[in-house]
This record gives C-alpha cells, sequence and structure tokens, in this order.
C-alpha cells in the first residue's frame, strides 16, 4: 500500500502533466485565435479591394458616357492626387512646391 507522501507526490505529478496540458491547449486555442483574426482582416481587405475596383469601374463608366463627368472626375484627380507617380498615371504635370509624404 502506498504512503501518504507517495499518493501526494502522484497526485502533484499529475496536477502537472494536467497544468502542461491546459497549457498546451491554451497556445492551441491562442493559435487558431490569431489564425482566424487574420483571415478576417485578410477577407476584409479583399472585400475592400473589389469595393474599390467597382467603385473605379463605375466611374470609369460614367465618365466614358458623358465629358462633362469625365472633366469634372478629372478635375477632383487633379486636386486629390499628390504623389508624382499617381499624377503620371493620369497625364498630370507634376504639382510645383509639392511636398510628397514619406
Amino acid at each position: 500500500m502506498a504512503t501518504a507522501a507517495e499518493r501526494t507526490a502522484k497526485l502533484q505529478a499529475s496536477i502537472e502533466a494536467q497544468a502542461k496540458k491546459l497549457a498546451e491547449l491554451k497556445a492551441k486555442k491562442a493559435k487558431m485565435d490569431a489564425r482566424g483574426r487574420s483571415k478576417e482582416k485578410a477577407d476584409e481587405r479583399r472585400k475592400e479591394t473589389r469595393r474599390l475596383v467597382l467603385l473605379g469601374a463605375f466611374l470609369k463608366s460614367r465618365m466614358d458616357a458623358s465629358e462633362d463627368a469625365k472633366s469634372k472626375t478629372l478635375a477632383g484627380l487633379d486636386n486629390f492626387l499628390k504623389r508624382p507617380e499617381e499624377r503620371a498615371l493620369f497625364g498630370f504635370s507634376e504639382l510645383k512646391n509639392a511636398t510628397t509624404p514619406s
């Protein structure tokens, strides 16, 4: 028959094994949660990109349908775009005394 000290030692070992298992399960859960958040962010970025593409296609169709809409849109873009490489995409000249953000 096991002594009280042996039973206590066995229980302590069992507690430690369960604590280790709990820590492993918590780490696994944290990893799964992080992966889920990462997937949600990626999904939202994909949706935002799709919205921007659709908005661009909509504006392009409006510009193709009406010279007035085209001139207004281009005038707005001329005021909106600040970076030289972005302005060049639309054939705009570089801004004078413009500071470009880093």
